[in-house]
């Protein structure tokens, strides 16, 4: 039962789509036994791990009321005390999330409540926050995270079988679990060799994502076995996710790092935004990348799984066919509201991306603040490549200023209006003067 616990807090992790909570307010009490929890573990399990201190200014976050209560007080002294904690509330245009999160002159760690009751899965997921609040300072951000070339099949195939390969290297502690670091840097190298356009967004995920993961499986779960079966457990419930276009990386990160760390070098010293973790692994166990891929690919395929991948993935494309066709049906023949972005502010769930490839990544949920308002969707919204626009689809209805279509809702700040294109059946929101 704890090891679903800690699938079920790592699928939470990678949720950042807004999300309800019943309850009325925030217990202060329970608020402080978790700062003290994570801070007395940290103190004494790796504070320190990255030579910057992890743990620092949290936000506890009931996402219903954007109510909020904190370990510290803020700079600008908005926030009220109450015994050893801080509350206050955030405002409309915050983004509720798990994230670092700038307010009242501080970054702060944001989590959402209710916190899981299981205590691995809490530390494992405020400690994947807490390194997002410090990876400026670490110089371990990374840009190009939209990996849509992970929809294709053929993609998602070598991406499974990488990942069936280092699940395997990680359970078996033996000398020859090094085969199996090979064999998943077989199937890495044959995937960006058939997909060049995915390596550097890949290897930039990986940084910006999964290290962050690797960092709260490494000292969130103090015991080596039960880390080992979480990441078991995590490859066994992979087809459960819908997609692997932004959430790959919180498979592939914990499973390279916790690796790396078998190889006694310091490759946490050395790496920096632009390192890929395939590289790292080659070089830390001496593995060279025989020269015919696709022979290798063949000789491999059946140890890991192989058949079994490709058979769900053919059936899996299927489907992908359908949806691909039915958004550009939805996105590019008929009519659509546009809404440019000015200063974006963007939840949505990073497991259930769909790429229309040149034409953008469709997103089924979704909610964006800028300064024209608010836009949700639960049935689809299209962000086009270059992150500069939200499309919807029409018709739409408008009640009072506000404006709803099939499965979304806007709602305009003052100062902005929806306005049709000339010669088109396109609408816009721009400024009204």
């Amino acid at each position: 039962m704890k090891q679903l616990k800690l699938i079920a807090a790592f699928l939470f992790l990678i949720f950042f789509i807004y999300q309800k909570n019943t309850a009325q307010s925030i217990d202060f009490t329970q608020a402080q036994k978790y700062f003290d929890d994570i801070k007395t573990y940290l103190v004494n399990n790796g504070n320190d791990f990255w030579g910057v201190s992890l743990y620092g200014p949290i936000m506890l976050v009931d996402s219903s009321t954007k109510e909020i209560v904190t370990n510290e007080a803020d700079p600008e002294g908005v926030l009220k005390q109450s015994g050893n904690v801080y509350y206050g509330k955030l405002d409309a245009k915050d983004i509720i999330a798990n994230t670092a999160y700038n307010k009242f002159g501080k970054q702060w760690t944001m989590i959402m409540l209710p916190l899981d009751e299981d205590i691995n899965a809490r530390r494992v997921l405020l400690i994947h926050e807490m390194f997002h609040r410090i990876q400026d300072d670490l110089k371990l951000t990374a840009e190009g995270e939209i990996n849509n070339h992970l929809d294709k099949k053929e993609a998602r195939i070598l991406l499974r079988l990488e990942l069936e390969a280092l699940n395997r290297a990680l359970q078996n502690k033996k000398e020859n679990f090094i085969k199996d670091i090979e064999s998943a840097l077989i199937f890495r190298e044959l995937r960006r060799k058939k997909f060049p356009e995915g390596i550097k967004s890949e290897s930039a995920l990986e940084i910006h994502e999964g290290i962050p993961e690797y960092t709260g499986v490494k000292l969130g779960i103090e015991n080596e076995n039960v880390r080992n079966e979480f990441a078991a457990k995590i490859i066994a419930m992979i087809e459960k996710i819908p997609s692997f276009v932004r959430s790959f990386a919180y498979f592939t990160g914990p499973l390279y790092g916790l690796l790396l760390d078998r190889s006694k070098t310091e490759w946490r010293k050395k790496i920096n935004s632009g390192s890929d973790l395939g590289s790292f692994a080659a070089a830390a166990f001496n593995i060279k990348i025989p020269v015919h891929l696709e022979n290798e690919y063949e000789k491999r395929l059946a140890e890991y799984n192989g058949s079994s991948i490709i058979n769900f993935e053919n059936e899996r494309e299927s489907e992908r066919l359908r949806t691909i066709a039915m958004y550009k049906s939805k996105f590019m023949e008929g009519a659509v509201l546009i809404l440019n972005f000015v200063s974006m502010k963007i939840q949505f769930d990073p497991r259930n991306l769909v790429s229309l490839e040149n034409f953008g990544t469709v997103y089924p949920t979704l909610k964006i603040i800028d300064e024209w308002g608010t836009i949700e969707t639960e049935k689809g919204a299209l962000i086009d490549p270059n992150w500069s626009k939200v499309i919807v689809a029409l018709p739409f209805e408008e009640k009072d200023g506000n404006y709803s279509g099939d499965g979304w809702k806007l709602q305009l700040n003052s100062g902005w209006k929806v306005i049709k294109t000339p010669g088109s059946e396109n609408y816009f929101v721009v400024k009204s003067n």
